[in-house]
């Protein structure tokens, strides 16, 4: 399926229910294929001097997961990762979302990208409801702007790419750029 088209609303300091409305106007006039929220620790809470930043991010994730069912169509929540996920070696988890507990637990699919060498990209499915998680090996096609399954696959007890016989993957040559992601 096929996305119809792509609609970006640019309005600063939206709320859950901005999003909500506005989305649900959306959809009376064209039919949506997916919600995208570019990114979740941005989305304006009203900010309550009663509460800690992780207590509203946790009541972000929930009122989001009421809305991807209220609206019907698949709600993709991007979302910062702590600073402790740079520092670990290996794919990012679960535990590094940043600011709350609450986003693995109400996400029925969570994937996080990190940057493994050259154009070469890590995807771990870290959690899927109805499928099985694991670490996909992507290389971003810059004429496309698509990714595809690298053939590869990542060794997380060396921290490396390697081949199908387990042999690591050389880096691209004039690939010195130590972990900078440059498109």
């Amino acid at each position: 399926r096929s996305l119809d088209r792509i609609h970006i609303d640019p309005s600063p300091r939206q709320s859950v229910i901005s999003i909500i409305a506005r989305t649900k106007r959306l959809m009376a006039k064209q039919r949506l294929s997916a919600v995208v929220v570019d990114y979740l620790q941005l989305i304006d809470t009203g900010r309550s001097k009663e509460k800690s930043r992780r207590e509203e991010v946790d009541g972000l994730s929930r009122e989001l997961k009421i809305a991807a069912r209220e609206i019907g169509v698949p709600l993709i929540v991007l979302c910062q990762l702590s600073r402790e996920s740079e520092r670990d070696a290996g794919p990012p988890k679960l535990s590094h979302f940043r600011e709350s507990g609450a986003i693995e637990q109400d996400a029925d699919n969570a994937l996080m990208l990190w940057r493994l060498q050259g154009m070469t990209i890590g995807c771990n499915v870290a959690k899927q409801r109805n499928g099985p998680t694991g670490i996909v090996c992507l290389n971003f096609d810059r004429d496309t702007q698509t990714y595809r399954d690298s053939g590869e696959r990542y060794d997380w007890r060396k921290n490396k790419l390697v081949t199908e016989s387990g042999e690591p993957v050389p880096p691209p040559e004039g690939d010195d750029r130590d972990g900078e992601l440059v498109w």
